[in-house]
């Protein structure tokens, strides 16, 4: 699990390219959170990043979530 407060980058990849969206931190529990709203219903993907550090290595993730209008 990565240290409390460290930041993972968060991107939404589409059609018009790969933006990053924000970085977030790390909570206590390991888990972070992000406030995005899609250009449009549908499949999503969101692409999550660390960097590394000197005890953990770079890692890179990502989610697939249907999103309702």
């Amino acid at each position: 699990m990565l240290p409390t407060g460290v930041a993972v980058t968060v991107q939404r990849p589409d059609k018009k390219g790969a933006g990053r969206l924000t970085s977030a931190p790390v909570a206590p529990d390991g888990t972070f959170e992000v406030d995005d709203l899609p250009r449009a219903a549908g499949q999503v993907t969101y692409e999550i990043g660390y960097a590394g550090d000197d005890l953990h290595t770079a890692s890179t993730a990502s989610v697939t979530v249907r999103v309702r209008n």
